[in-house]
């Protein structure tokens, strides 16, 4: 389970207090993959399946980072080249509602510099952020899954997004199975 993710000010508690009870909720969630993000696309917590299907996202994790730097080393676990247009949608939406946060340049400072393909992304714009979707993955373990996804905002949490994943053909719920019973 995670523990804080984020500033420890006062006025952050509450955030930290109910992020940390949505950790023991996903963490007590089996057999659905779901991972919760924070407002700068960092991993907060994930059930156990959802820890398993992306082997590479952990707690601290920035899945922008992951996306276009894990390409850039051969790691292909986070589906990048599914998801990177979607990525950088929500990157550009994140920041168009805040465009004086720190964390947010650093983050496009960072990958404007070590990454040609979010380079590239980047200046061409943002394709329009989906809420659902599908994706390809290749999973280390179990070859490739084809997998829908569902972006949830949460009530009292705002910018925080929990994704829900599920199989989209039998061959990736076989393989989602796999990951469930190990």
């Amino acid at each position: 389970m995670i523990s804080n993710v984020g500033d420890d000010r006062p006025a952050d508690r509450s955030l930290t207090a109910q992020r940390q009870d949505l950790s023991v909720f996903l963490d007590n969630w089996h057999g659905v993959a779901a991972t919760l993000i924070d407002r700068h696309l960092t991993i907060v917590s994930s059930t156990p399946l959802g820890a398993a299907l992306f082997p590479t996202m952990h707690p601290g994790s920035n899945v922008v980072r992951e996306v276009f730097l894990g390409w850039e080393t051969g790691n292909r676990a986070i589906c990048a080249e599914d998801a990177s247009g979607q990525v950088i949608a929500a990157l550009q939406a994140l920041i168009a509602i805040d465009d004086e946060d720190d964390e947010f340049r650093r983050i496009v400072g960072e990958l404007s510099t070590l990454s040609r393909r979010f380079s590239t992304a980047w200046a061409h714009g943002a394709e329009p952020l989906h809420p659902s979707g599908h994706l390809r993955t290749e999973h280390p373990e179990i070859g490739e899954i084809s997998l829908t996804y569902q972006l949830l905002s949460l009530a009292n949490k705002p910018h925080d997004v929990l994704i829900v994943w599920q199989a989209r053909d039998d061959r990736s719920d076989s393989a989602l199975q796999r990951l469930v019973s190990r």
